[in-house]
């Protein structure tokens, strides 16, 4: 016999869905120092993007604002701080006619520490030992082999120019 869903039983299945993340990134999220908004909006990130296996989502100021109960003013405010962080990514910027979409960096030494500054694009502090005078390529593992895309798409977001250089 099939179990009938009722997500009010207190009882959560897999089968109803579930998060698949990188202990590496968890133990990195575990480290982070941000407010209980922002927490909330990198769960509700985190939900609507790796728990429906994407990289990211449109999602609305006030779609955010609503899940998580806080008012439109701090939402806004705690998401650009996200951003200027660079835990989370906007691969489109917002238009008058749809939503800005984000998703969350996995490439957590580009994230911006509590104990750093961000000046002009160049970070500084103690928090990864990147300084002005010596900027140093980050090598990930996504970036090492040289892969090309099949298709001859032309109009790369300013992320994917920032990170794959535009493949």
């Amino acid at each position: 016999m099939a179990r009938k869903k009722n997500p009010a039983n207190g009882k959560p299945e897999l089968d109803d869905g579930y998060l698949k993340l990188a202990n590496e990134l968890v133990d990195q999220f575990v480290k982070l120092k941000i407010t209980a908004t922002q927490w909330n909006i990198l769960f509700l990130v985190m939900r609507e993007t790796y728990g429906y296996n994407r990289k990211a989502k449109d999602l609305s100021v006030s779609y955010i604002a609503k899940a998580i109960g806080v008012s439109a003013r701090k939402t806004t405010k705690a998401v650009q701080d996200l951003l200027q962080k660079k835990i989370l990514i906007e691969y489109d910027a917002p238009t008058p006619r749809k939503s800005r979409q984000i998703g969350i960096n996995k490439y957590y030494l580009d994230w911006v520490r509590n104990d750093q500054k961000v000046t002009s694009g160049v970070t500084e502090g103690s928090g990864l030992g990147v300084t002005e005078g010596s900027p140093k390529q980050i090598q990930y593992k996504d970036n090492i082999k040289e892969n090309k895309p099949t298709a001859s798409r032309q109009d790369y977001s300013n992320v994917e120019q920032e990170y794959f250089g535009g493949w």
